[in-house]
């Protein structure tokens, strides 16, 4: 191709060693492992008893406000273009659709994903300094609870019986 589409197919696959390099420090870096037994166990075990004990926690107004303000502008300068964009060259505009342009469409499609994953990294960096404490219930209490908090946190919506209901309806199903 040109010598734009190599630089850009060169940038692509940089960013997809970096995302594969990072993942897999990940594996290697888990708070706590040292306290529960260092270098005996596997990364992905280290990491899968990391998680555990980061769920069952309460999710706070605070929290959510911290996680909106490290990504609100984030997600809706870079994030919300990249799939707007990505979703109009569905249907158009002209040239479009056609070959060429659903190759764009594709190629947005991963820089849009890139995105996605910058934000998820920064609401991972952040996670680690919130203060938490443990939920009450079982997971789907939890999941409902928190769901509330969210909704409460981050619209003007009154939560009645019905919404109560499918919340109960979603966060049993993800348990």
């Amino acid at each position: 191709g040109t010598l734009l589409g190599r630089a850009v197919e060169h940038h692509r696959l940089g960013l997809l060693e970096a995302r594969r390099r990072h993942l897999s420090a990940a594996d290697e870096v888990v708070p706590g492992a040292q306290e529960r037994g260092g270098t005996d166990q596997h990364p992905a075990q280290r990491q899968q008893e990391y998680r555990e004990q980061q769920r069952h926690q309460r999710l706070s107004t605070s929290n959510i406000e911290k996680a909106r303000a490290r990504v609100d502008t984030w997600h809706r300068e870079i994030v919300r273009p990249l799939r707007t964009i990505r979703k109009r060259l569905k249907t158009g505009p002209l040239p479009g659709p056609n070959t060429i342009t659903a190759h764009l469409r594709r190629w947005l499609q991963q820089v849009e994903i890139e995105a996605d994953l910058i934000e998820l990294d920064e609401l991972n960096e952040l996670i680690d300094g919130w203060e938490l404490s443990p939920a009450s219930g079982n997971d789907a209490q939890a999941a409902e609870a928190a769901i509330e908090t969210v909704i409460e946190s981050c619209s003007q919506i009154t939560i009645d019986d019905r919404d109560r209901q499918a919340i109960k309806t979603i966060a049993t199903a993800a348990g």
